[in-house]
C-alpha cells in the first residue's frame, strides 16, 4: 500500500466516506438514530425516562470518534512519509499492515463487544428490558456500541506499535532549528493528542451511561468493583497512546539533542581558542568572530528545544481535557455511591 491508501475495513464499508467529512457524520448520525429507534420500538417512550437515548448518543460520539482518529492518522502518514528515507518507510508500510489491518481491527471489536455485551448482563439489566426481545435489543446495542470501542481502541494499540516500531530511527528528520520548538516533530504529538482525547472523551461518557443506568445489581460488590475497574481504564488508555509513542521520540530526541551539543560544544571551543591567538590577522579574527556568533547563537537554539513532541498548546489542551473529564467522572461517582443523609 502507499501511505494515501491506508482505508480501513468501515471505511471501505461507505461509498466515498473517505473524502468527505460531511458524510462520517451523517453515517454516525444515522447509526445513532437506529439504535435510538429500535430502542425505542422495544420499549417506547421509556427510553428518554430511562437514560437510555444515551446509548445512542455514545454510538454515535464513538463512530465519529473512530472516523477523526483514522483521518488524522492518515493525514500523519505523508507527513512521516517525506522525512524517512526509502527503506524506513517500507518498514513503516510494513508496521501498518501488520498491527493495523483489517482482522486486528475485527478481533478487538468482536472480543470488545462480546465483552461489553456480557458486563450488561453482569450488572444485570433494568427491569424495563423484562422480555427476550428487550434484552436482545440492548445486549444488541452494547454489542455496537462495544465493537466500535474495541476497533478504536485496536486502532490505538495499533497505532502506538506503528510509531513505536520507527521512532528509534527519527534522529534523521530532527531538526532542533524547527519553528515547532520540538525538534519538528509537534505534528506527530497533535496526532497523539487527538488519539487520547478522543479515546478519553469516549471512555468518560460511557462511565456517565453505566452510572445513571439502574442496574438490577448494583449492590453486589463485584458490580462495583467492575464499575470501579471501568472508571480507571479511559484514563489509562488515553495515557498509553499519548506517552508510550511519546517517550520512545523523547529517548530519540535526547539522543540527538546530546549529539548536536557535544559537536556544537566541540566546534565552539576550536573557534575560541583560535580567537585567543594574538598572531592571527583582523580580517581571520573578523571571520572567527562571526562563526564563533553563529555557532553559539546555534547552541542557544539546541538549549530551547524541547525533548517532547509536545508543545506548550498541546500540553495545556490536554491538561484541559483531562480536568474536564475527571470533573465528569467525580460528578458520575457521586450518582453511583449516592451520600447517605445526614442523621
Amino acid at each position: 500500500m502507499a501511505y494515501d491508501d491506508f482505508c480501513p475495513f468501515y471505511e471501505r464499508a461507505f461509498k466515498n466516506i473517505r473524502g468527505g467529512f460531511m458524510e462520517k457524520v451523517l453515517v454516525s448520525l444515522l447509526l445513532g438514530a437506529s439504535i435510538l429507534v429500535i430502542h425505542y420500538l422495544s420499549i417506547g417512550t421509556v427510553v428518554f425516562d430511562e437514560k437510555g437515548w444515551i446509548l445512542s448518543i455514545i454510538i454515535t460520539v464513538a463512530s465519529l470518534s473512530l472516523f477523526f482518529a483514522t483521518h488524522t492518522f492518515r493525514m500523519l502518514l505523508p507527513q512521516l512519509g517525506q522525512r524517512l528515507k526509502p527503506n524506513e518507510r517500507d518498514k513503516l508500510i510494513v508496521s501498518i499492515n501488520n498491527y493495523l489491518s483489517d482482522r486486528k481491527f475485527l478481533l478487538g471489536g468482536m472480543t470488545f463487544g462480546f465483552l461489553n455485551s456480557l458486563m450488561g448482563v453482569l450488572f444485570g439489566l433494568p427491569d424495563i428490558y423484562d422480555s427476550i426481545l428487550d434484552k436482545a435489543v440492548i445486549l444488541g446495542s452494547y454489542f455496537i456500541a462495544g465493537f466500535i470501542c474495541g476497533v478504536a481502541l485496536s486502532g490505538i494499540v495499533g497505532v502506538t506499535k506503528c510509531i513505536n516500531s520507527f521512532s528509534k530511527n527519527l534522529e534523521p528528520i530532527f531538526d532542533y532549528t524547527s519553528q515547532d520548538k520540538c525538534g519538528g516533530t509537534r505534528f506527530i504529538g497533535w496526532a497523539l493528542l487527538i488519539f487520547s482525547t478522543v479515546t478519553l472523551v469516549v471512555g468518560v461518557l460511557i462511565t456517565v451511561y453505566i452510572s445513571i443506568t439502574e442496574w438490577k445489581y448494583k449492590s453486589e460488590v463485584y458490580v462495583s468493583i467492575l464499575y470501579a475497574s471501568w472508571i480507571l481504564l479511559p484514563y489509562i488508555a488515553s495515557i498509553f497512546v499519548l506517552l508510550v509513542p511519546a517517550i520512545s521520540i523523547n529517548k530519540s530526541l535526547n539522543r540527538y539533542k546530546l549529539d548536536k551539543e557535544k559537536k556544537l560544544s566541540e566546534s565552539i571551543k576550536l573557534l575560541f581558542n583560535e580567537l585567543e591567538n594574538k598572531d592571527i590577522s583582523p580580517e581571520r579574527k573578523s571571520e572567527l568572530y562571526l562563526d564563533y556568533q553563529f555557532q553559539t547563537n546555534m547552541r542557544k537554539e539546541l538549549h530551547e528545544m524541547r525533548t517532547w513532541p509536545f508543545s506548550i498548546g498541546t500540553n495545556s489542551t490536554y491538561f484541559l481535557s483531562v480536568a474536564s473529564s475527571f470533573y465528569t467522572t467525580y460528578e458520575s461517582v457521586n450518582s453511583w455511591f449516592p451520600t447517605p443523609p445526614p442523621t
